[in-house]
Formats: structure tokens, C-alpha cells, sequence
């Protein structure tokens, strides 16, 4: 049999050379999340100008990020021929989406031939296209309801009786005689219709400047998040320290290489 060889121990590296190395994987590891920061603040830079302040994110994969459930719309108001719908913070005519309100809507009737919206506190005429027409009068804080009874229009309160609006003073008028017994019901969207308007439906506070920020700090993906950009950015401080102190390195090896010049006689 032939003798053991004996083990050899590679030679060790220089500190130089292990330090470039650990520069080189760095550098590749932290490529994906620089690539991020890096589109991410361009684009926040610009989000004002693009109105990315206020448009709002569809998209229930960052829904879940957020832990913010899906939410289903399932009931609206008949008003003539249109269905008045409420999505998030938008509300709907039939498919088509004309207005924010970020409070709950309290009714829509048919008037006129046009259509009055009551939410956020205000009623609004519109066309059936959804095309806004005019704010109706000021209303009391208490606003619940509508209904038409007779082509007439008639507000309903939380703590008092129901007032009718007067077309002539185009003010709300305290009801003498008799009044609707309740205000208009939500009822059930057609199936098709439901289906439509739950496809895509906007996150609630969640803006498309704000997912870029909370992307571009890792708290869209918590605590987690938060420290792997954390160790990005020391990682990062040590890519710039190691990459200087090469050059320099280098720079002073070259310098003391450099043969001196003898003066001219």
C-alpha cells in the first residue's frame, strides 16, 4: 500500500484578495434589492406630477400584503333604468364609476328624470350617464335616506321628521302633511352586474404612492421588510468602503512602482 500523503493546507489568502472577493458576492447579492430602491425612489420622485398620490391599487395579491381582505359589493339602489353601486370609495353607475365618497351611500332615487345620489353629507343631481348637474341645498348633518313619492323629493332624518325640497326655494321644507313611511331600500345586484364590479375592486387607504413607499422601506413586508433593507443599506456602506479602499490600494501600489525620473544634467 501505498503511504498516507500528507494533508497540505492551502495557502491562505490575502487580506486583499479575501476582501475583493467578499466585495464581488456582496456586490451580487444585494443586485435585486438595489435594482428596487433604485425604481422605486425614481418613481416616488415623480409620483406627484403623475397623480400617484391618489390613484388608488386594485391589485388583491397587495391586498393581502397589507392584510387587508377582499371586499364584496353585493347590494345597491334601482334608480329608473341604473343601478347605483358603491366599490371602496367609489360610487357606480351600473358599471361605470363617477364619483369618490368616502363615506357610506345612503341612497340614490330616480327625480326628474335625472338621478339624485345622497353620500358624504351632500345630494347630488346627475344625468343617467352620471354626469353631475348641480349639488342639491345644503343638508342637515343627520341625513339617512331618500325617496320620490309623486315625483316628489324627500330627505329622511336620523332624529326628526322627514323634509321634502321645494322647487320653487329650492330649499328643504319641514313635511306638514303626509309622508313617505320609509326611505328608499339597497336591494340585491344582478348577478352579472355583481360579478363585474367585484373583479377589481380598490384598496381602501391604500394609494399607489403609498405602496411605493412602503416598498421602498420593506414595511409592505413587515417587520421583515424593514430589516432586510436595514442590512441592504450596511452592506451597501460596506460595497463603498471596500471599493474605495481598493482603488486606493491600487493606486498607491502603481505610485510606489513608478520608476522616479533623474533630473537632467
Amino acid at each position: 500500500m501505498k503511504p498516507a500523503q500528507p494533508h497540505r493546507r492551502r495557502p491562505s489568502m490575502p487580506m486583499a484578495a479575501r476582501l475583493i472577493l467578499w466585495h464581488r458576492r456582496v456586490g451580487i447579492l444585494l443586485l435585486p434589492v438595489m435594482i428596487m430602491l433604485a425604481v422605486t425612489g425614481l418613481l416616488i420622485n415623480h409620483s406627484q406630477s403623475l397623480g400617484w398620490y391618489e390613484k388608488p391599487v386594485y391589485a388583491r395579491w397587495i391586498g393581502a400584503l397589507y392584510g387587508i381582505p377582499p371586499r364584496q359589493t353585493d347590494q345597491g339602489f334601482k334608480a329608473g333604468t341604473v343601478w347605483v353601486s358603491q366599490v371602496g370609495d367609489e360610487i357606480y353607475f351600473n358599471q361605470q364609476g363617477i364619483e369618490h365618497c368616502s363615506s357610506t351611500l345612503l341612497g340614490a332615487v330616480s327625480w326628474q328624470d335625472n338621478i339624485v345620489v345622497l353620500c358624504d353629507q351632500r345630494a347630488q343631481l346627475r344625468t343617467n350617464e352620471g354626469q353631475l348637474i348641480e349639488n342639491l341645498p345644503e343638508l342637515p348633518t343627520n341625513a339617512t335616506g331618500l325617496s320620490n313619492q309623486n315625483d316628489q323629493l324627500w330627505l329622511f332624518l336620523s332624529n326628526s321628521q322627514p323634509q321634502w325640497l321645494d322647487d320653487n326655494s329650492w330649499s328643504w321644507q319641514a313635511a306638514v302633511d303626509a309622508t313617505p313611511a320609509t326611505a328608499v331600500a339597497p336591494q340585491l345586484l344582478p348577478a352579472d352586474l355583481k360579478s363585474s364590479l367585484n373583479q377589481e375592486q380598490p384598496l381602501p387607504g391604500i394609494s399607489r404612492e403609498r405602496f411605493l413607499l412602503d416598498l421602498h422601506s420593506g414595511r409592505l413586508f413587515g417587520d421583515f421588510g424593514v430589516l432586510v433593507v436595514d442590512a441592504a443599506s450596511l452592506l451597501l456602506v460596506f460595497l463603498a468602503a471596500s471599493g474605495a479602499w481598493s482603488w486606493l490600494r491600487r493606486r498607491l501600489h502603481r505610485q510606489g512602482n513608478t520608476p522616479s525620473r533623474r533630473p537632467r544634467n
